[in-house]
């Protein structure tokens, strides 16, 4: 079903039947929604779905904007820790092989 993600390849954002600068910030918006409209796409069709009262509305509201960098912002956290622990473990191991 997929009622988020079916637009995500969909060029003319603003439908008015050309490609215009108005589209970019759309296309933008699209892909940084992306991590809500998957959760949103998995919850179709629950309870949780229905109680939220979650719909096509829902892909594109500023809500969901906000939350998504939310997300995003979570992801690249986690990816910076995860980072840092490995350069750790490399400057650790390097230390060690040279005698320190």
């Amino acid at each position: 079903m997929n009622i988020c993600l079916n637009s995500i390849n969909e060029i003319d954002r603003n439908i008015d039947g050309r490609i215009t600068i108005s589209d970019i910030w759309g296309t933008i918006k699209a892909y940084t929604n992306l991590p809500v409209e998957i959760i949103i796409d998995l919850l179709e069709e629950t309870e949780v779905y229905y109680f939220f009262e979650l719909g096509k509305t829902s892909c594109t509201s500023n809500q969901t904007f906000m939350l998504s960098i939310l997300i995003w912002g979570l992801i690249l956290y986690a990816l910076i820790i995860w980072f840092d622990d490995k350069s750790k473990e490399e400057y650790a191991e390097k230390k060690k092989k040279m005698g320190y």
